[in-house]
């Protein structure tokens, strides 16, 4: 490990730029002092799985939401490609699930997702009984 003042071997939070020094723990790039905030400012939620959350990059300023938000999961932002969790977030609406034609809504980009690549599956699938595969016997 490098000296304290050098960029050489230390961990660095995307969110705040602290090093990894002392006790200070990094997980996913991310300390958890902005850990520690970003779930002191939310609310408990009753239901598990998936709500509508509210992201904004601090690297970029960019802003998105998503009706597959994991309150504890952070998705990638698409410009500059830092993890972002979600800054605030709400159980999902039925209007929010609803299909619709809105151009505004875009699918679920996988390889920006915490949780889809930690299940190795769409995260929208989560929960969901896979229907078993059936072989069917050719007659002969």
């Amino acid at each position: 490990m490098g000296c304290f003042w050098s960029r050489q071997g230390c961990e660095r939070c995307v969110h705040c730029d602290r090093k990894a020094v002392n006790n200070l723990v990094i997980i996913d790039h991310v300390c958890e002092i902005c850990i520690s905030r970003a779930t002191a400012t939310r609310t408990h939620h009753s239901s598990a799985g998936p709500k509508f959350g509210e992201y904004r990059c601090n690297s970029c300023s960019r802003y998105w939401t998503s009706r597959l938000c994991w309150p504890d999961k952070y998705q990638m932002c698409k410009y500059c490609k830092k993890p972002t969790l979600p800054y605030q977030y709400r159980d999902l609406n039925f209007s929010d699930t609803a299909d619709s034609s809105d151009s505004e809504r875009q699918e679920h980009e996988k390889n920006l997702c915490q949780m889809c690549q930690q299940l190795g599956y769409s995260c929208k699938n989560f929960g969901k009984k896979k229907k078993p595969q059936t072989t069917r016997k050719s007659k002969t």
